[in-house]
């Protein structure tokens, strides 16, 4: 059995696209919490219920814990019980946000979420536009490095969406994101 391509990306796609001709979707496998990770999602969960602060819950998972699966898990709830369809992802450090795009494409339990990337595309509000048509929810990573003038004009036309639709979560805190300058850049989005 020989399988088109050159690279194990292109094997991995033909496989896809094989499977889901035959099964009529992509199959992934499931995402399977570990207990700890079940543990502060239920938790975080009923902070929010309650109208708690959860920046504390937040901040205090280890290392190794499985933040990018734990916050993915945590997306699909607050979404699928408050309807946020926007998950905003700041960072300073960007590996961040390579750790989250192959997440998606993991697990069947992200299916339904896509990443608009405004560093890569021209048009990301026309991109979460037709994401919503599709039924996509969507991650936007958010680079906080340059000068916050420029940076306001690259990340204005955040402001057009109404941020009762946003879940915001900050990875790797205390790698930049915590700053004043960065703060100032996630209240413009906010505001």
């Amino acid at each position: 059995f020989w399988i088109p391509g050159k690279t194990y990306s292109d094997a991995y796609e033909y496989l896809d696209q094989l499977v889901t001709e035959m099964e009529g979707h992509i199959v992934r496998k499931k995402v399977k919490l570990r207990t700890l990770q079940q543990k502060a999602l239920d938790e975080t969960m009923d902070a929010i219920d309650n109208g708690a602060d959860v920046a504390t819950v937040i901040a205090n998972l280890c290392p190794r814990f499985g933040k990018t699966i734990w916050a993915l898990m945590l997306f699909k709830q607050i979404s699928e019980k408050y309807g946020n369809r926007i998950m905003l992802l700041p960072a300073y450090w960007l590996s961040v946000h390579s750790s989250f795009e192959g997440e998606l494409e993991e697990f069947d339990d992200f299916q339904h979420m896509t990443i608009v990337d405004p560093r890569k595309i021209e048009d990301p509000d026309t991109a979460v536009d037709a994401a919503w048509a599709e039924g996509q929810d969507v991650i936007i990573p958010i680079s906080l490095h340059g000068d916050l003038t420029e940076w306001k004009q690259k990340h204005s036309w955040l402001r057009d969406i109404d941020s009762e639709t946003f879940f915001m979560f900050a990875d790797e805190g205390d790698f930049g994101t915590h700053a004043d300058a960065q703060i100032d850049k996630l209240d413009y989005i906010l505001q």
